[in-house]
């Protein structure tokens, strides 16, 4: 068959195209060929993506892989093997603007600090792991790519050998504290030197909360390790994220199901325990990742497909996006056509009925009227005033990339946005002060006056709260409330007393006479506050001190704390304990420079 001239150039044309395109080199459309790059990417090296991927060992709702076939009797439905154990973690792979894999972190799912050793390397049951001369597995010949320990999938970048970071949370997703190490960990690497005066690296990510946090903003914000941080626009991470594509996280899924569903066949062939354990995950990334991130040419693709390199705005040409600027520009036009006088323009309409469909479809067509219109109002009006950034970070109740957005910050290195987050993060700590102060001054008041009630009528345990008044026994309650206790105060006397004997053996608060000294108490195990008692201690008793709290009081002790404690024997019958702030032989008033009070079994 012989081949015409057109159709060599049309055949080698696509050729190019299609090789081009697969290389991740962007191929303009004609008539992207008239459109002006005005930026150039001149360090792409310094440009990296990130994007948290859930993932987890269950092969529950893995669904089937397209393509895959299956043997079996007519008229049956094909099953097979499946792990149903969860054991959820996240893959949080980054890449560069040149399609080089950077890194990747893997976080697990676990209340540990960190993860176990055998989570943390891997478990590949199918390589014999290296014995000693006693038969001990030799954990550092054992250790390695290829080996029974493999360690995570290992990256290359800017000559040097990036490792798999793994890292325990307990959601299983991302944190502040993690993503700080991450980059500390690529700080310390020296992958993105940065001089004076010379690039610094830029990492983009969505908007969670992590980014969010105090820590995470200082850490970025250090002079000594200056990161640009920019998240990405809300709502709308599958069109920019580079991880989102089907390149990428569509390739990943389909090869880790099928890496699960393999290593399942292999142990059902050998006899082992058909599940997919904690210690597998790491051995299946190593066949997943490099397929699905670890391709240049894939990652080069979905990089330019989003318009990060080159930097071509190709996104505003994405359909969704069109669609919605069509509508934005109808609802322009319309608003400019309208009459000024509408009350004339339909003279002949009369609506006699205010129920039905039309009515309804009125109601709607005039509720979006007046959205857009005020839309376009507040739009107007911040082209004319101007927007104080500072003012709307600060003043934000709660402050989201959404907040962001709308102030026009995607970077968090803004200038306005960290004065704005620093001054927000000091109006809330003097909040908490003043919430803190009024909180302790009615703790106070209402020790002073359950004190003064108690030397008045003497003490509840003897005469069960009938001697308190209806304000004494308000107080009593005010003392004795916690956080768990939603119950409304009584209205009469007889109610409030009969609510103080429920709560008579409840703890009491934890105070003290200075402010300073509640958050040693605290961790003592706390001290309750009562005016100096006059009444003389006896010796001692650091287990008779312990066992009479417990016993009596029920009072959360530590027995190491009970060792400035003396209690009197004599008056045993009132559980009278007085803390002293030495270790003397005896509990002498005159030796601490502070006194606390405690009561035991019917605590004051």
């Amino acid at each position: 068959m012989r081949w015409s001239r057109q159709r060599l150039q049309r055949g080698w044309k696509n050729l190019i195209q299609y090789t081009m395109t697969d290389m991740g080199i962007w191929l303009l459309k004609k008539k992207d060929l008239k459109k002006k790059i005005d930026t150039v990417l001149t360090h792409p090296e310094n440009l990296i993506f990130a994007d948290e991927t859930g993932c987890n060992a269950s092969m529950k709702n893995d669904g089937n892989v397209a393509g895959t076939k299956f043997i079996t009797k007519k008229g049956t439905v094909p099953q097979q093997m499946a792990s149903t154990k969860d054991h959820r973690f996240t893959l949080l792979p980054f890449t560069s603007a040149t399609g080089d894999a950077v890194c990747c972190v893997v976080i697990f799912k676990s209340d540990k600090i960190e993860p176990d050793f055998e989570v943390k390397m891997g478990i590949d049951v199918r390589k014999k792991p290296s014995r000693n001369n006693i038969g001990e597995i030799d954990i550092i010949a054992s250790s390695g790519k290829g080996n029974y320990f493999p360690g995570g999938p290992s990256c290359k970048y800017n000559g040097k050998k990036i490792d798999c970071l793994t890292f325990t949370s307990e959601s299983g997703g991302i944190t502040a504290d993690i993503l700080i190490k991450i980059l500390k960990y690529f700080d310390v690497k020296e992958m993105f030197p940065q001089v004076p005066g010379g690039p610094i690296p830029m990492l983009l990510i969505d908007g969670h909360q992590s980014r969010l946090d105090p820590k995470f903003i200082e850490y970025i914000n250090d002079n000594g390790h200056r990161w640009k941080i920019c998240l990405g626009v809300p709502y709308a991470t599958s069109l920019w994220q580079v991880g989102e594509s089907a390149k990428n996280n569509g390739t990943f899924k389909v090869e880790f199901y099928c890496a699960k569903s393999d290593l399942l066949v292999w142990k059902y062939e050998r006899g082992l325990t058909q599940s997919i354990d904690p210690t597998d995950i790491i051995p299946l990334l190593n066949i997943a990742f490099p397929i699905a991130f670890g391709r240049v040419d894939r990652n080069l693709s979905a990089v330019a497909e989003r318009g990060w390199n080159p930097l071509n705005r190709i996104l505003l040409e994405h359909p969704s996006l069109q669609n919605a600027n069509q509508h934005m520009r109808s609802i322009s036009t319309s608003e400019s056509t309208i009459p000024s006088n509408t009350t004339n323009s339909f003279p002949d309409l009369n609506f006699n009925g205010t129920d039905g469909i039309a009515s309804s479809v009125l109601n709607r067509i005039i509720t979006a009227r007046l959205k857009n219109k005020g839309v376009q109002q507040a739009y107007k009006k911040w082209k004319q005033e101007g927007i104080d950034i500072r003012k709307n970070i600060k003043e934000s109740k709660k402050l989201s990339s959404g907040v962001l957005t709308k102030n026009g910050v995607f970077a968090l290195d803004n200038a306005e946005f960290v004065a704005g987050f620093r001054d927000q993060i000091e109006m809330q700590r003097q909040e908490a002060e003043g919430r803190a102060k009024k909180k302790r001054k009615i703790l106070l008041c209402n020790i002073a006056k359950v004190q003064s009630a108690r030397e008045k009528h003497g003490h509840e345990s003897e005469h069960k709260f009938q001697n308190f008044k209806f304000e004494d026994c308000g107080a009593y309650l005010q003392y004795k409330k916690n956080k768990d206790d939603k119950k409304a105060m009584p209205t009469t006397v007889h109610q409030r007393r009969a609510r103080c004997l429920e709560v008579m053996f409840h703890p009491s608060p934890l105070a003290s006479p200075h402010a300073s000294d509640d958050k040693a108490n605290n961790k003592n195990g706390g001290l309750l506050f009562v005016p100096p008692s006059t009444r003389k201690v006896g010796p001692i008793a650091h287990n008779g001190v312990a066992l009479l709290l417990m016993e009596f009081g029920r009072h959360p002790i530590n027995a190491q704390n009970s060792a400035s404690l003396a209690y009197n024997s004599e008056n045993i019958d009132k559980k009278i304990v007085t803390a002293t702030g030495n270790h003397g032989d005896n509990g002498n008033e005159g030796d601490a420079d502070r006194k606390f009070n405690f009561y035991g079994g019917r605590q004051r």
